[in-house]
C-alpha cells in the first residue's frame, strides 16, 4: 500500500486487521481525514482542542478494537461510525461534568441515534481500565476499585484489606495512585476513560 494512497473503507478495515505497516498507514489516514471534524464538533460544543484530541484518540481505539474483533464489517460508512462513537464519548463526558444542558442548547442532539453504541463503549472502557489496574497488582487493584468504583471510605477499605488502621490504607492508596500515574504517563489515551470513573 503506497503511503500517499487514499484507502477506501474496506481497505482500512483490511489494513487494521492485517497489522504492521498497513495498519500504521490506515491509522494515519483515520487521523488525517477524520480528526478535524471531531475537534470542530467538540470545540463548538463547550470543549477544547486538547479534549477533542483525547476523545478522538479514545474513539479510534474503540473503533480499532471493534474492527479487530470483527464487530464492525463496514455495513455503515466508516467516518459516520467513528464520528458517532466520538460524539457519544463526548456526550458522556459532558453528562458526567454536568455540561449536558450547554451541549443540547448548541447542537441538535438525538440520543436514540447513538444508544446502540452504549454497551460497546461501556464495555471497552471497563476493559481498558481493568487491564490498566491489573498491571498494578491485585492489592492495588482491589484498593482502587473500592475507592474509585464503590466510593468506600478509607476505614472500610482498611477493614476490607485487613490493614491495622485507616492511615495504612491511605498510604497504600497513595502509592498505588503514584504507580497508576506512571502507567498513565506511558498510555495517555487512557486518561479520559479513567477520569470518567472518578
Amino acid at each position: 500500500m503506497a503511503i500517499d494512497h487514499h484507502f477506501s473503507d474496506q481497505e482500512i478495515i483490511a489494513g487494521l486487521r492485517q497489522g504492521g505497516r498497513a495498519e500504521r498507514q490506515c491509522l494515519k489516514q483515520l487521523y488525517r481525514v477524520h480528526q478535524q471534524r471531531v475537534l470542530r464538533f467538540i470545540i463548538e460544543n463547550t470543549g477544547s482542542e486538547a479534549e477533542g484530541k483525547d476523545i478522538f484518540q479514545e474513539g479510534v481505539l474503540v473503533f480499532y478494537k471493534q474492527v479487530r474483533a470483527e464487530k464492525f464489517r463496514g455495513e455503515s460508512q466508516l467516518g459516520t461510525y467513528l464520528f458517532s462513537i466520538c460524539k457519544y464519548l463526548w456526550f458522556q463526558k459532558l453528562k458526567k461534568e454536568n455540561r449536558r444542558a450547554e451541549l443540547l442548547e448548541n447542537h441538535e442532539w438525538e440520543p436514540q441515534q447513538i444508544d446502540p453504541y452504549r454497551p460497546m463503549i461501556d464495555s471497552e472502557k471497563q476493559q481498558m481500565v481493568l487491564a490498566l489496574l491489573e498491571e498494578l497488582g491485585e492489592s492495588c487493584k482491589e484498593i482502587l476499585l473500592a475507592s474509585l468504583y464503590d466510593d468506600k471510605a478509607m476505614d472500610e477499605i482498611a477493614q476490607q484489606m485487613g490493614f491495622k488502621n485507616e492511615q495504612i490504607a491511605r498510604n497504600k492508596k497513595y502509592k498505588c495512585l503514584k504507580r497508576l500515574q506512571a502507567l498513565l504517563d506511558q498510555q495517555p489515551g487512557l486518561r479520559a476513560s479513567l477520569r470518567e470513573l472518578r
